[in-house]
């Protein structure tokens, strides 16, 4: 049985990737200065990555952490990964800005939502949904371009 992750989350990119993370803090003082530590495991484009979470302060209606992968692939950011966000009045999720630099020095940067209760777990999965159908329609869109002749109804 899977262990209950202490957050869900989900981030976007500008160039409309999506990958699903799960956040496990180790035992730690939260009055600790340098924040909490913990693992995560992402589900990015079929595969499993682990990361390392690390500084993350967490106070009633902000968030901050940040993210490094443990065996970064090609197409993952190989440095840290900054997570900073608020908490959303309507949907008490946390809704921020991930950035970070690629190898070329590029500044890359999206959107991510957290849930940190299972209170708030039908909203996060509500966003997720969303992804996944504009991923889909996104897909059938270009398939439409690239093959205009061909319909797909």
């Amino acid at each position: 049985m899977l262990k209950v992750p202490n957050y869900r989350g989900i981030w976007t990119s500008e160039e409309k990737d999506f990958g699903l993370f799960y956040i496990w803090l180790e035992k730690g003082d939260p009055q600790n200065p340098a924040g909490l530590s913990g693992k995560c495991w992402e589900n990015y484009n079929g595969s499993l990555d682990e990361s390392i979470i690390s500084s993350l302060k967490k106070e009633k209606n902000e968030i901050l952490f940040i993210k490094q992968y443990k065996n970064p692939r090609a197409d993952l950011l190989k440095k840290f990964i900054m997570y900073r966000g608020l908490r959303e009045d309507y949907s008490k999720l946390f809704k921020g800005i991930w950035n970070s630099t690629n190898c070329e020095e590029r500044k890359l940067q999206g959107l991510f939502y957290l849930a940190d209760n299972p209170m708030n777990i039908g909203e996060f999965e509500k966003r997720l949904a969303n992804l996944h159908i504009n991923q889909f329609e996104r897909k059938l869109e270009d398939l439409q371009r690239a093959f205009p002749f061909t319909p797909l109804i």
